[in-house]
């Protein structure tokens, strides 16, 4: 009687204790462990649970043969050959409850590694295309915030000479081929130049003549318009400065000319974004606002 008692009470204790011994679950770390100062673990690293609790969401955690208990299991998703990349997928486009937003440069870098580990792990995921072209954004967001926009953008533009290389006529190579087209002529600053300006119209320019079908032609125009506008008004201060550098009073006319053009073409366009921003840069042309000297665009 004594050890059926015990039995009886061996199994209700095991019956109401929430905490369940599981074999080593793989799972995906979905953003760093904090450990004072220090951060532990990589997004998008293979990580395993040692225990969990189905009560209080807690797990114990295995990085890299270290255990961490009391670890929150919203750290973490189940690794699965299908549902895994297709949660991440839903992470990076939501980046679902600000979960990296503690400090701008650590989101930027999280996003990116995730990213980029999502990919490696699942190679021939159906989704792998769509996240491959979230790490293009989340990369150059990373490049450009780690270092003040003071960048050349190689490790990105690696990334997205590869999308073009596995996905050549990809759903996503328009946008790709114009991220690419921005990062190869990018630069820092004008400094008032307008050289700089004129230089990445003409490159845009020259793109468009090849690929007349692009979803981001207007896109690009709004953008080439942008431009000889700045130089449009690098050349007036120039010229009020009497330092012309070669350019004279006229040019800032053609070029300011040549932009009214483009945003009156634009006017036109199916995308009401760039409608309606052609609209607003005819008006604070009209107006004598500027865009780059003084900034004081409307």
């Amino acid at each position: 009687m004594f050890y059926q008692t015990i039995l009886i009470l061996s199994f209700i204790f095991l019956s109401v204790d929430s905490t369940a011994n599981v074999e080593r679950t793989k799972a995906v770390l979905v953003f760093p462990l904090g450990e004072g100062r220090k951060s532990i673990g990589e997004p998008g690293q293979i990580v395993y649970i040692i225990k969990s609790d189905t009560i209080s969401h807690h797990i114990v955690l295995e990085i890299e043969g270290k255990l961490y208990p009391n670890t929150d299991d919203f750290h973490i998703i189940p690794y699965d050959t299908e549902f895994t990349a297709s949660r991440a997928y839903l992470y990076l486009i939501k980046r679902e409850n600000n979960l990296w937003n503690q400090d701008i440069l650590i989101e930027a870098r999280n996003l990116y590694q995730f990213a980029k580990n999502i990919c490696a792990l699942f190679p021939r995921h159906v989704l792998h295309e769509d996240i491959y072209a979230l790490l293009c954004r989340y990369s150059e967001e990373f490049e450009s915030i780690s270092s003040d926009g003071m960048t050349n953008y190689a490790e990105s533009i690696s990334i997205l000479n590869k999308y073009l290389h596995d996905y050549p006529n990809g759903k996503y190579k328009d946008q790709i081929e114009w991220q690419l087209l921005r990062l190869k002529n990018s630069m820092y600053e004008y400094e008032g130049y307008a050289e700089g300006p004129l230089a990445q119209a003409k490159a845009y320019e020259t793109f468009l003549q090849s690929h007349i079908h692009s979803i981001f032609s207007d896109v690009i125009r709004l953008e080439i318009a942008r431009l000889y506008r700045i130089a449009s008004e690098c050349i007036e201060r120039k010229y009020k400065d009497n330092k012309l550098d070669g350019f004279f009073a006229e040019d800032a006319i053609k070029f300011q000319s040549k932009a009214v053009a483009i945003y009156k073409l634009l006017i036109n366009s199916p995308d009401l974004k760039i409608r309606e921003s052609a609209k607003v840069s005819l008006f604070n042309i009209s107006h004598n606002r500027k865009t780059y000297i003084g900034d004081n665009d409307w």
